[in-house]
Parts: structure tokens; sequence; C-alpha cells
């Protein structure tokens, strides 16, 4: 589920919600010129056409936030009272 598809809603939040598109230009801001004006654009499409080639993009953000909180949910719901599952036989807290 996190892998799947928490991991997109994150993504698409991470770069297309509030603050993404500054978020992008702050990674890019250290860059030489070109880069720094070319790879938020880069980014911001390459991404675009992964979420919409996997289903998430095609949503809306309220859909797509609802979904991930959901998924957050279930996640919490599973740990319970602990504070890490075990993942073939090793501890992750």
């Amino acid at each position: 589920m996190l892998e799947e598809h928490f991991h997109q809603c994150f993504e698409h939040q991470l770069f297309f919600g509030t603050g993404g598109r500054g978020r992008l230009l702050e990674f890019a801001s250290s860059m030489s010129a070109p880069g720094r004006w070319l790879v938020p654009v880069v980014l911001r499409r390459a991404f675009s056409k992964q979420l919409q080639a996997r289903g998430m993009g095609r949503h809306t953000e309220d859909v797509i936030v609802t979904q991930g909180r959901s998924d957050l949910d279930v996640l919490s719901t599973l740990l319970g009272d602990k504070s890490g599952f075990v993942v073939d036989g090793e501890a992750n807290p």
C-alpha cells in the first residue's frame, strides 16, 4: 500500500500540492542558470506524466488527499500501539 498507492499521493502533494512549485524552485535554486529554469519544468512534466500513467494524476486534489489520509489511517490501525513493523524477520521501528 505504501509503495504502490500512498507513494503516489505523497508525490502528487510534494510536487503539485500547496507549495509544490516553491519546493521545486528551491531545489533548483543552487543550479546554474539553465538548470535553475529548466529543471522545475522538466521535473513537473515528468512527474505529471508518470502520475497520469499510473492513474493517480487523473483524480482531483481532494480525492488524492482523501485517499492518502485513508492509507495513513489503515497504517495507523495496523500499527496500533506498536512502534514499527517486523519486515523479513527484522524489526523496523
